[in-house]
């Protein structure tokens, strides 16, 4: 379970889809990393899930825990009851996550650890520590329809209706616009309409301007939402690098770079283009994990 606001403002419970996997990895995994934009819902979920568990949340967000996390990892990660969440560990740094891998190989109990973060956690530079065998990684997007209107996600279904039969055919255009504006983050979803505006704004400034700038070597940061906003407007069309150098002023090299940045704090994703051998692949993919 989740706590979050319906879009009239109203605090309720909302059941994330994340959350049976969440509790399966804990009882099969020494550790589970739950990675995802921020204010997608981590720490709500991740709260939850230790009080349930009797275990003990830390974050990193505050100075003074980090710091006393990184004098001496292992007796700071010691002193707290299992399962321990941290959240945005990324910003513990490799330190961190060492203690955590050689705390789980003396006790390899599952469920000691629930790491979250803001960063894909397979890309963050100060991070060279994977806890490849010991880790299940998750990934939490912002709230679904689903999860708001609290029903069940069966695409699967609409192959078996008569054409035109699908819920969406009764929606109309102008709502299906509506809530594409809207979005997910719980957050904004309770917000009036002329609030969201801002707050994605001042979204996009935060993570470009500060949480990739802390990560990455970027010296032309102020280009990072320009980028951004051009992707944005080629959402489901194909994204031509050169034709986004010659916009935006940008060097094809600059320009991959900086799309690599953005898909690791979760504000786009590449979808590859389709193709039967691509879907092959992918279920081969699938079968042998």
């Amino acid at each position: 379970m989740s706590i979050g606001r319906c879009p009239e403002g109203v605090t309720t419970i909302i059941t994330r889809h994340l959350q049976p996997r969440l509790e399966e990895a804990l009882d099969a995994f020494r550790v589970v990393v739950v990675h995802g934009a921020r204010q997608s819902g981590k720490t709500t979920l991740t709260k939850a899930t230790v009080a349930d568990r009797g275990g003990s949340y830390v974050s990193f967000d505050d100075e003074a825990t980090r710091s006393a996390a990184l004098a001496d990892p292992q007796e700071f990660l010691a002193a707290y009851r299992t399962p321990l969440a941290v959240d945005e560990v990324q910003l513990g740094g490799d330190r961190l996550v060492r203690a955590v891998e050689q705390m789980v190989d003396d006790d390899p109990t599952p469920g000691r650890f629930i790491l979250t973060g803001s960063t894909n956690f397979l890309t963050v530079p100060v991070i060279s520590e994977s806890l490849a065998g010991r880790a299940r990684i998750l990934r939490l997007d912002p709230f679904s329809e689903c999860e708001l209107s609290e029903t069940t996600p069966n695409v699967m279904t609409w192959f078996d209706e008569a054409p035109g039969s699908r819920s969406s055919a009764s929606t109309p255009r102008s709502t299906l616009f509506e809530l594409i504006c809207r979005g997910g983050y719980p957050e904004a979803v309770r917000m009036p309409d002329g609030a969201r505006d801002g707050w994605f704004e001042s979204y996009v400034e935060t993570v470009t301007q500060r949480d990739i700038a802390e990560l990455a070597d970027i010296r032309k940061v102020a280009s990072l939402p320009r980028l951004l906003r051009w992707g944005a407007g080629l959402t489901s069309n194909e994204f031509n690098i050169s034709n986004a150098s010659r916009s935006l002023g940008i060097n094809r090299a600059t320009i991959n770079t900086y799309l690599e940045w953005l898909e690791s704090v979760f504000l786009i994703h590449r979808v590859p283009a389709w193709s039967e051998i691509s879907q092959v692949v992918r279920c081969v993919g699938r079968r042998s994990t």
